[in-house]
């Protein structure tokens, strides 16, 4: 029987090294859209949500069609990413 407890419930282990190399590329990837979104004159609202949207696509299909078996826990962690990767860009402003 596992005792620890987590500060931060997300559904999936998000201190082992995979899950931490699905929510950096989704981070990377869903800042980079938001941003080449905003250069071209869309709103942030439409920003985010396209770049959401957009990498969680990317992360589907990653995960759907590219890995041996599918796992939620990839896509939590690809969701967790994504949206900080919009949140980020927001709050500094970018």
């Amino acid at each position: 029987m596992s005792t620890s407890v987590y500060a931060l419930d997300l559904g999936f282990d998000y201190e082992e090294s995979d899950k931490k190399k699905h929510m950096v590329a989704t981070t990377v990837l869903s800042t980079g859209t938001y941003l080449i979104l905003r250069e071209n004159k869309m709103s942030r609202f439409k920003a985010g949500a396209l770049a959401f949207i957009f990498t969680m696509a990317m992360a589907y299909v990653k995960e759907d069609y590219f890995d041996e078996i599918y796992s939620d826990d990839d896509m939590r962690a690809n969701a967790v990413g994504s949206a900080a990767g919009v949140i980020i860009p927001i709050v500094f402003t970018f």
